[in-house]
Formats: C-alpha cells, sequence, structure tokens
C-alpha cells in the first residue's frame, strides 16, 4: 500500500531539482561563502524575492523552475509555519560533485529546511524544502 504525499513532500516533488547527494557532512563549511549565498537564498524566498532567487540557478534548472514555481513552493511549503522568525542551524558539506548548504528556517509553529546543492560553478543546482526532522 503506498502511502499518502503531505503537502510538502508535493513541493519537494516540484522544487525536486536534482543532484543532491544523500547525507551532509556536520562540521566547518566546506565553502563560507555558499552559507552565506544560502542564508540569502532563504531570506530572499521569504521577502518574496523570487526573480533574485532564479538569478541564482544553474541554467539547466532556471529553464525548470522559474520565479512564479519558487514563489508558489515557498507559499506551499510554509503554510501553517506561522510567521518567520529567521534563520536557524545551518550545516553544509562536500557532496556529489558540489556542496550541500541545509538551512532550518524558523517560525512560530514549526521548521522548514531549505536544502541547497551548489555546482562547481557556485550555482544553485538542487533546491529541496523540507520538513524539518523532530527533536527525539
Amino acid at each position: 500500500m503506498m502511502a499518502r504525499s503531505s503537502p510538502v513532500a508535493a513541493v519537494v516533488a516540484v522544487v525536486g531539482l536534482a543532484l543532491i547527494a544523500a547525507g551532509c557532512g556536520g562540521g566547518a563549511a566546506a565553502n563560507p561563502g555558499l552559507v552565506t549565498a544560502a542564508h540569502q537564498v532563504v531570506t530572499q524566498l521569504e521577502a518574496g524575492r523570487d526573480s533574485a532567487v532564479e538569478a541564482q540557478l544553474a541554467s539547466s534548472v532556471r529553464q525548470q523552475l522559474g520565479a512564479a514555481r519558487l514563489a508558489a513552493a515557498w507559499k506551499q511549503a510554509t503554510a501553517g509555519l506561522g510567521a518567520y522568525k529567521g534563520l536557524g542551524t545551518t550545516v553544509s558539506g562536500s557532496a556529489a560533485g558540489g556542496t550541500e548548504v541545509v538551512v532550518a528556517a524558523t517560525f512560530t509553529h514549526g521548521t522548514l529546511d531549505v536544502r541547497l546543492h551548489f555546482d562547481a560553478q557556485q550555482k544553485i543546482d538542487g533546491l529541496y524544502l523540507q520538513p524539518h526532522p523532530a527533536s527525539s
């Protein structure tokens, strides 16, 4: 029997742009500049500056996902999370020929992980919006 997809899982399917390797190394950032870029992406998405995020996408991804789809995915993924509070924990490391950065975006009623994969040219070629794992 197949499990039903949650709305956020649907967003991941829409925004699932490819090339994110399983897992992400903890510890020091592989490239501190990409951590800063990932933080900017989250704040730009929250501020509705979807065109600014679109400009940071690799050309192959930009063809599949424009500013309007980014806006719709963000809106769907954050629905029910309440007001945006800010950036939480960030983890980065090498992954699949580039760098993966995961930023926890915090809201009054939950946290959303924004998982970005940057290619060798430091363009975003992977972007997922996922529920933050619950603390045990």
